[in-house]
């Protein structure tokens, strides 16, 4: 996302800390020529594509996932990095199962101050999202993240950084483009659930995820399309579910644009801007892309 300050770190650190053979594909999304041509000098060994047309973060990693043709690839945000040999230790774990319908596996994501971000993750229905929603889940006793520890297998994964076999990923159909900013994560693991594979994780290995560094300044619009993709995934199997799931997001941000005084609002213009963006989107027929498109023209 054009952001060299995110992008560099994570880049020498799979430099510094990978021996195994590998291959490190950059997809460059709408980077200035300054930025293209500094990549380029300073990182020779990476292979660049350029994507230079609004894609959200499925469309963008297909990009470079349909060119892929090793027995393993990894997906890894930019605003990531590690300092341990995370490739050839999880691949090694994978291989370590003896197990063909074993196909994903991930280390576990961490903050950069150490608290941990996922170690693991659970299936998620329409009920879990509503839950999380209201931050009500703890009444229900549910977790944010697992405490299991060494090699275990998990429902879930996230896209921020995983390992899986090529060949299942391109059964699978790589990343569903119709989620734009998630849970497009989500609802890959869960198809590789139900095609009857299998996710795990391997608590050995960790890497710190600078969550949310590289989109901050475009919430406005990034927020609203997320919203979209919940409701396209969570209300999948039935429209009733997903006529409730747009009629509580709704409602819950007109009381959160209701709640800021008038007083108060020149202050919070990105917070007002984006509640009213999802409130004027969620019932939109537009497609999670133009939806982004449009509300990115308006910031």
């Amino acid at each position: 996302m054009n952001n060299l300050q995110n992008l560099y770190p994570c880049l020498d650190s799979i430099k510094k800390n990978t021996k195994v053979s590998y291959k490190t594909i950059v997809v460059a999304y709408l980077f200035s020529k300054e930025n293209l041509q500094k990549l380029k000098k300073d990182y020779s060994w990476i292979t660049i594509i350029e994507s230079n047309e609004t894609r959200g973060f499925a469309e963008n990693n297909n990009l470079a996932l349909k060119t892929i043709s090793s027995t393993y690839c990894m997906v890894l945000n930019d605003d990531t990095y590690f300092e341990q040999p995370i490739i050839e230790g999880l691949i090694n774990s994978l291989e370590s199962l003896n197990d063909k319908k074993a196909a994903i596996i991930s280390p576990v994501l961490k903050f950069p101050n150490g608290d941990i971000q996922y170690n693991g993750r659970e299936k998620r229905t329409a009920i879990d999202y509503i839950l999380t929603r209201f931050k009500i889940e703890f009444l229900f006793k549910r977790q944010k993240y697992s405490n299991k520890e060494g090699l275990y297998q998990t429902y879930n994964i996230s896209g921020a950084c995983f390992i899986i076999r090529t060949n299942i990923f391109r059964a699978l159909g790589y990343f569903d483009e119709r989620y734009f900013f998630c849970p497009e994560d989500i609802a890959l693991s869960t198809k590789a659930n139900e095609k009857g594979f299998r996710a795990y994780v391997d608590t050995n290995y960790s890497i710190v995820h600078v969550h949310q560094a590289s989109s901050n300044n475009i919430m406005p619009a990034i927020l609203p399309v997320t919203e979209m993709g919940s409701i396209i995934f969570y209300g999948r199997h039935s429209w009733f579910i997903r006529l409730l799931l747009r009629t509580l997001i709704f409602f819950q941000a007109s009381i959160k644009f209701l709640i800021i005084l008038p007083s108060k609002r020149n202050e919070k213009q990105q917070f007002l801007q984006t509640y009213r963006n999802i409130m004027s989107t969620i019932f939109s027929k537009k497609s999670t892309k133009e939806t982004f498109i449009k509300l990115l023209a308006g910031l």
